[in-house]
């Protein structure tokens, strides 16, 4: 038993950590720049951003109301709109951080089929149809007769992997783009975050540096949006909206502004 849950919880975090990185590279992308060098734990809350209100929206429907905490509800109607109203929950947050509809209807779209698709191929690859059938689902399991060579369950894992690899690249970059700018760094997020950069004046090598940044501060500093920490290099725009790349070994100083 506890073999399995570690291995699960490893499989877990496996799985946000690439989520988290692919997402994080995608919004990178705009600037010119990636990294995969170094190994940063701050990717799985990452991932874990992206991931959670999109399984709350499955599962908690699927899993903690269908038909059992709802089977009080007087009518199908009723209980089918506390079930979708539920699932569309995440769709709120996105909304708030985008405050465009149509952009939060779309994450919240490819989202949740992500999950389903993803949801379809575990399911099948494990046997575990009998979670669905607990909440009234019921998927065939039998011989396809128009495709002898594939069976249901190898024909539903395949779709599943593909349409969770596809939708998954849809919402990733939709996040990417229009949800991690806005969310503060504290919660995974990639909202860049005011500072001044302090070099040394007296550097030639800088001059070229504090030239492009616009900069006659007599005291070599930069004021600017930083916008991530890469390997060996810190990525900012300054106020004339120019993206750079500064290396760390330039910087003698940095004061952060929250």
């Amino acid at each position: 038993m506890i073999e399995r849950t570690t291995r699960l919880v490893a499989i877990a975090a496996a799985s946000l950590y690439a989520a988290g990185i692919l997402i994080v590279n995608l919004y990178l992308v705009r600037f010119g720049a990636v990294d995969f060098d170094q190994l940063r734990p701050r990717y799985i809350l990452t991932g874990l951003l992206a991931v959670l209100p999109i399984a709350f929206s499955v599962l908690y429907p699927l899993f903690g109301v269908n038909f059992r905490l709802t089977a009080d509800f007087p009518g199908k109607q009723l209980r089918r709109f506390f079930i979708v109203f539920t699932a569309s929950v995440p769709m709120v947050p996105y909304f708030v951080l985008t405050g465009d509809v149509l952009q939060s209807l779309g994450l919240w779209i490819t989202g949740v089929y992500t999950a389903a698709f993803a949801a379809m191929a575990i399911l099948y690859a494990t046997n575990h149809l009998d979670l669905l059938e607990d909440v009234g689902i019921k998927l065939p399991t039998a011989r396809s007769k128009t495709a002898p060579i594939f069976n249901i369950r190898k024909m539903s894992i395949f779709v599943g992997v593909g349409g969770a690899v596809v939708m998954g690249a849809l919402f990733a970059i939709q996040f990417a783009a229009n949800i991690y700018p806005h969310v503060p760094a504290q919660l995974g997020g990639g909202q860049p975050v005011r500072a001044t950069l302090y070099f040394d004046a007296t550097d030639e090598s800088v001059a070229s540096l504090l030239s492009a940044t616009g900069t006659n501060a007599p005291d070599g500093s930069v004021a600017a949006a930083l916008i991530a920490e890469l390997s060996d290099d810190w990525l900012l725009t300054t106020d004339d909206q120019r993206t750079i790349r500064v290396n760390k070994a330039k910087v003698s100083g940095m004061e952060l502004h929250p």
